[in-house]
């Protein structure tokens, strides 16, 4: 897999640093524990351009095993749906995000983050 092959293609219509806040925020929450896990990341892509990328398809850049699958991808599709929505990316190719999940995907709130701990199954560097 190329950068290019990798995630859902988008223009920013926001911060970049606000993008990535965001998606730190959206994933696998384990309220009891007070963890976040996040599911997608903005890659940064050549020429310019991001993509969101979930964790799984990052592994294959470091040559590791991924176990990517029908549900990830939908996942991927589901919270680049949901950016698009908030006015924060324009996805490039409408067709990335026609299927999405119909069940909850997990968003801890701006003002609850502090009480959360992040952790990244995939060590990303912006």
């Amino acid at each position: 897999m190329s950068d290019i092959e990798l995630g859902i293609k988008v223009e920013l219509k926001a911060e970049e640093a606000v993008i990535h806040e965001t998606l730190e925020r959206i994933g696998v929450v384990d309220d009891r524990n007070k963890v976040i896990y996040p599911s997608c990341y903005l890659r940064k892509l050549e020429n310019d351009e991001y993509a969101i990328v979930h964790f799984k398809e990052l592994f294959v850049l470091q040559n590791k095993p991924s176990t990517f699958n029908k549900l990830d991808d939908l996942r991927r599709s589901t919270i680049a749906f949901f950016l698009q929505k908030w006015g924060l990316i324009s996805v490039y190719h409408p067709e990335d995000i026609q299927r999405i999940l119909t069940k909850k995907i997990d968003v801890v709130s701006h003002k609850d983050k502090r009480e959360y701990k992040v952790v990244h199954k995939f060590k990303h560097n912006r």
